[in-house]
């Protein structure tokens, strides 16, 4: 059983959401580059120092909880304890990511600050190329074969990453939010159907 967080741990966590948090409804509301570490502070209700002892740049702000998820990802998908397939551990990424990013108002909400500065969508695609490695490993791992070579993994690895960030803009574009979780998921059911499991 993991024990409760400490009360430091907890202020920290608290501090962080309400920073990212303020800086994401900033940047929704009135751009990228017109929100200020002043304003991001001042809605967070902290100094601006605090702010940059939890980031180091205002783009590390406006990508904080995907570099969150991705790092979440990692740590579940290199735990030794992890019982279910990589795959189904994507599978169940993808659908809390969806629903995490219901909550914050969909990706309506976030695609458009993304795009607004390339330094932010390059960042973005880096955040993108990480999990493609990292799936594209654990795949190889899982079948047991030399990831170097692994053509399937590689693939398949690509048309879970790159077929969930298509499908999500799909979305955005349609103007369904709600349908996110369900679209997401059909581009895991697609690519099982299309990649037979090797293992």
């Amino acid at each position: 059983m993991t024990a409760a967080p400490s009360l430091r741990a907890r202020k920290k966590r608290d501090t962080w959401d309400a920073i990212a948090g303020g800086a994401a409804r900033l940047f929704a509301v009135q751009g990228f580059a017109a929100t200020s570490l002043e304003q991001i502070a001042a809605a967070a209700g902290v100094h601006k120092q605090t702010v940059l002892r939890y980031f180091a740049t205002k783009e590390d702000i406006a990508l904080a909880f995907q570099t969150r998820a991705l790092e979440r990802f990692r740590r579940g998908l290199e735990d030794p304890a992890r019982r279910e397939s990589v795959i189904d551990y994507w599978r169940a990424h993808v659908a809390r990511s969806a629903r995490g990013l219901m909550a914050m108002g969909g990706a309506d909400a976030l695609q458009p600050v993304l795009d607004s500065d390339p330094r932010l969508a390059a960042h973005a695609a880096a955040i993108e190329h990480q999990y493609l490695d990292l799936i594209a490993a654990a795949l190889s791992r899982e079948a047991g074969v030399r990831a170097d070579t692994d053509v399937h993994a590689i693939a398949l690895a690509g048309l879970l990453v790159g077929g969930n960030y298509a499908m999500a803009r799909r979305v955005r574009a349609r103007g369904a939010p709600a349908d996110l979780e369900a679209a997401v998921l059909s581009i895991v059911d697609f690519a099982v159907r299309r990649f037979p499991s090797r293992v």
